[in-house]
């Protein structure tokens, strides 16, 4: 019988009894010694700055992306966690809602042992995406715990269900998760998140229309749509004190300034968005959330989608 082992690519430390099971077939567990080798020997091969060991097996000490002391841990707290399975079922969907979870959880590469043999297989743009973020090392280490479990399960069942009561929210998810290969600090990034909202939440507008618009469907969908979220959309975190409308607006602006090749000034207009950086952290929590509320409230977001 064949063995997976799921890799967490993600740092985290995990607060739940271990070994657990997540969904049927499919366990949580930390890796003994000999499976630990083998996953740190794949990881050089993607690793481009070297670091990728001490991510799992030190405490990152210090502020910023580059002013920081690694802390070895002891072996008994590394961070090495892996999902495993026999196979026989498949991990997509669960890839999916793992990616979905506040502190996501990313499972880019998967090692086979076969009864001849082993194998290996892997998801290259999102290897080799994580270990060239700086962030990846310095930031915050999250738990994952029962909460997290709980909520990973009841994605994991919306996306099982929602593939034929909902196909556009799995599709959406399915395109979130493909996101994770580009670099994030791509404007790329922008375009392609606006794309997971637009595609929930947006008809195509009446030109001769101009409440119709795309921007105007934005602002007032994901205005209403805020108060229905499964968890606050954190508005004042992102962006201080702000008009919701106003936020989406200059969102929406900045998604345009990209898509027509033009500049974007932070420091006047786009002011109200900080940096970058922000608008982007903003507008994948804003996409978790809105996937999530198309899987459980799917005839609702398809009646809104139309207006």
């Amino acid at each position: 019988m064949d063995v997976h082992h799921h890799f967490i690519i993600s740092r985290i430390d995990v607060g739940v009894g271990l070994p657990v099971e997540v969904i049927p077939g499919f366990t949580l567990k930390k890796p003994d010694s000999a499976l630990i080798q083998k996953i740190k020997q794949k990881l050089r091969l993607f690793d481009a700055m070297g670091f990728a060991n001490s991510a799992y097996e030190g405490e990152y000490i210090g502020e910023g992306e580059r002013q920081y002391q690694i802390v070895p841990l002891h072996p008994d707290r590394w961070r090495y966690w892996v999902i495993e399975s026999d196979g026989s079922n498949d991990i997509s969907l669960l890839k999916l809602a793992a990616a979905l979870l506040k502190n996501e959880l990313l499972l880019p590469f998967t090692l086979i042992t076969k009864p001849n043999g082993e194998g290996f297989s892997w998801h290259h743009g999102i290897m080799s995406n994580t270990f060239n973020r700086a962030k990846f090392f310095a930031t915050r280490v999250p738990t994952f715990g029962d909460e997290d479990l709980q909520q990973l399960r009841q994605t994991y069942t919306l996306l099982v269900t929602g593939a034929s009561a909902c196909p556009k929210a799995v599709k959406a998810a399915d395109r979130f998760f493909s996101l994770k290969s580009f670099p994030e600090s791509s404007e790329f990034m922008v375009i392609g998140l606006f794309s997971v909202l637009e595609s929930l939440i947006t008809h195509a507008p009446e030109l001769t229309e101009p409440m119709d618009s795309l921007n105007h469907q934005v602002k007032t969908k994901m205005s209403l749509l805020s108060k229905r979220f499964s968890q606050p959309l954190d508005y004042d975190f992102f962006f201080g004190s702000g008009d919701v409308s106003s936020i989406w607006g200059r969102l929406y602006e900045y998604r345009s300034k990209i898509a027509h090749g033009d500049d974007a000034d932070f420091q006047k207009k786009l002011k109200l968005l900080r940096n970058p950086e922000n608008a982007t952290s903003f507008l994948k929590e804003a996409a978790k959330l809105l996937i999530l509320c198309a899987l459980r409230e799917p005839q609702l977001i398809s009646d809104l989608k139309q207006c």
